[in-house]
């Protein structure tokens, strides 16, 4: 359920269920270890009979073990017959030959490969995206932006979020062209910020999530808030074009971005939902995830489009075997 966060969590889904009875069992030594004191009182306040919902937590590692399962028995026993019955009978466990009956694929298998190609040919977008589809896509509708002030090497983000970052300007600089560098961390390459600098260009070098200071890895996280991480990255970069925008140095219609590695593709992402970015220059946007790309990691990319249709929707894009980048960057914003 991608972007299940967005809509909805545990004591809301659960209230759907209330006032009938549950049973919710956990244990100290999985993700499920701070249940009694975080999510499970959240639950028991919405449900309107705390009599009517329990929670048993066990100090053992992640498991379905003898006595949580009769704690399972006396439950439904209690609830469905009317009785206090919680022992497990004795179980005969299957042979292996059972075990390892199906020893081979039925006929037709085709494997992961089958799976892949039957969501390709029925789930692969059917038109060129447009902005809103991408930006649907990140989960930037509804985003709250931050309305502090840029501070201590920092600029705002969204709400609760402020994005470190260095900023390299030219000497007596006038309404330049700005270029916002993004990468595996601050400042990211020094020598194309010197060499976009001594072209004139004031140089943003953020650390947008999740690289540098604010790297994390946190894909489930992510998928959960149906905000991908290059989403978050992307809209770091929306926000910088809004900072670098309100400068007295900085022509606003000549803003480029630049993705180092991975960051390629959140710069990509960047210049699709903000129609305000000139150009973008990339490293590493030549596989696509039709042809295997797996990072940075963006659920239902193909339900909407990959990565060429998503460059067309940006006013220019840097191939690899075009000009140095500060050079085409350079051209690119006359």
């Amino acid at each position: 359920m991608p972007g299940v966060a967005r809509a909805t969590d545990e004591p809301e889904l659960v209230a759907c269920f209330a006032p009938k009875p549950a049973l919710f069992i956990s244990t100290s030594k999985d993700w499920t270890a701070e249940f009694p004191k975080d999510e499970f009182p959240k639950i028991r306040a919405v449900w309107g009979a705390p009599e009517r919902v329990e929670n048993r937590h066990h100090d053992v590692p992640h498991d379905y073990n003898q006595a949580m399962r009769e704690q399972m028995y006396a439950f439904f026993n209690r609830w469905l017959k009317g009785s206090d019955d919680d022992k497990e009978p004795p179980l005969k466990t299957e042979p292996p030959q059972m075990l390892v009956w199906l020893d081979h694929p039925p006929a037709g298998h085709k494997g992961g490969a089958g799976v892949k190609e039957y969501y390709r040919a029925n789930f692969t977008f059917k038109r060129p995206p447009t902005r809103d589809d991408v930006r649907a896509l990140l989960g930037e509708t509804g985003v709250e932006d931050s309305d502090e002030k840029s501070k201590d090497g920092t600029y705002p983000s969204e709400k609760g979020i402020s994005i470190p970052a260095l900023l390299f300007t030219p000497k007596h600089a006038k309404q330049a062209p700005a270029a916002i560098v993004i990468g595996k961390g601050k400042p990211h390459d020094r020598a194309l910020a010197d060499d976009l600098v001594a072209r004139g260009f004031v140089v943003l070098a953020p650390d947008v999530r999740l690289f540098g200071e604010l790297a994390i890895k946190w894909h489930l996280n992510a998928v959960i808030w149906g905000r991908p991480e290059a989403g978050m990255g992307a809209h770091d970069v929306k926000r910088a074009v809004d900072w670098l925008a309100s400068r007295p140095d900085v022509d606003p219609k000549r803003i480029c971005v630049v993705g180092l590695g991975d960051a390629g593709v959140v710069a990509l992402l960047a210049g699709a939902i903000d129609e305000r970015i000139r150009a973008v220059a990339a490293d590493d946007i030549a596989k696509t995830y039709r042809d295997g790309r797996e990072q940075p990691v963006i659920p239902n990319v193909l339900r909407v489009g990959d990565l060429p249709e998503i460059a067309a929707l940006v006013a220019r894009v840097r191939k690899p075997d075009d000009k140095a980048i500060a050079e085409w960057l350079a051209e690119a914003v006359k």
